[in-house]
């Protein structure tokens, strides 16, 4: 198959989105107050890849409405790394209808991870530099992150595992209590305890698989508009006579968003 140099530039962004998506998926799974070094890489792979996603679509949509051509440098620049104002308006698209977009609504928790991540590309990433130069710009991302993990235990994590994390927990620190001390801190910033210590690793390995799938469900629905968006650029391209194909199939980079929920909640490494 001869294709256009277009072809070869968004097989590329695919394969970039995918391995940032995957590996931010992946860390994101085993993060958590034990692990903050994956929660920052989460953070940093997830905004990349989201946003150079949504950008593909920007692009691929631009093409099939203008013959073709690609938008300017500076069409694609003005978005910066604002993943919301990308978001919404990828969700302004007249068609499909309905957008597929528009089943994240406001209220979920999706949306929210997406909003927390436009903060983390936009400021809260450098938060620890600007803390130690003195300039704080914006919120502490961990403690904000906390936030959002607690909402998934309140309302995505059954109670019984609750009631089992704390029946065992509570025979743990009989055991260890007097006999161990505790140094750290929880995503808050708050001094750690000993039963923060035991209890908050357990609650944050069953929340981060919900996490996971909170972010699944925001990509599955950016994969149904870029799919969308691509057959439209295929139509646009016969109409005009193309020899060379330009634009791939790009939802082929996001296939491991179709899982089935339990298979995702159970999944640790991604693809």
């Amino acid at each position: 198959m001869i294709v256009e140099k277009s072809y070869s530039l968004l097989t590329l962004e695919g394969y970039l989105f995918h391995s940032s998506l995957t590996h931010g998926l992946t860390a994101l799974r085993s993060a958590g107050v034990h692990d903050k070094g994956n929660l920052y890489t989460s953070f940093f792979h997830l905004s990349i890849g989201l946003e150079r996603l949504m950008k593909v679509i920007l692009v691929i949509d631009h093409m099939a409405k203008n013959s073709m051509q690609t938008p300017s440098n500076r069409t694609l620049r003005k978005h910066s790394h604002d993943l919301i104002a990308l978001y919404r308006y990828l969700k302004s698209f007249s068609e499909p209808q309905p957008n597929p977009l528009s089943i994240i609504d406001s209220s979920e928790i999706s949306l929210e991870i997406l909003k927390y991540l436009a903060d983390f590309a936009n400021k809260s990433r450098y938060y620890n530099l600007n803390c130690l130069t003195e300039d704080q710009y914006s919120d502490e991302p961990l403690a904000k992150w906390n936030l959002i993990i607690e909402k998934i235990i309140c309302l995505d994590v059954p109670a019984r595992q609750i009631e089992k994390i704390e029946l065992r927990s509570t025979e743990i620190l009989k055991a260890t209590q007097n006999i161990s001390f505790v140094l750290g801190e929880n995503l808050d910033g708050s001094q750690m305890t000993h039963q923060d210590s035991v209890l908050l690793p357990q609650y944050h390995y069953l929340a981060a698989k919900y996490a996971v799938l909170h972010v699944i469900e925001l990509v599955k629905s950016l994969r149904d508009l870029l799919d969308f968006c691509v057959d439209n650029s295929h139509r646009t391209a016969r109409s005009l006579k193309y020899d060379k194909c330009p634009v791939p199939y790009m939802a082929e980079f996001l296939n491991f968003c179709l899982l089935d929920r339990t298979t995702i909640l159970r999944k640790k490494k991604w693809p």
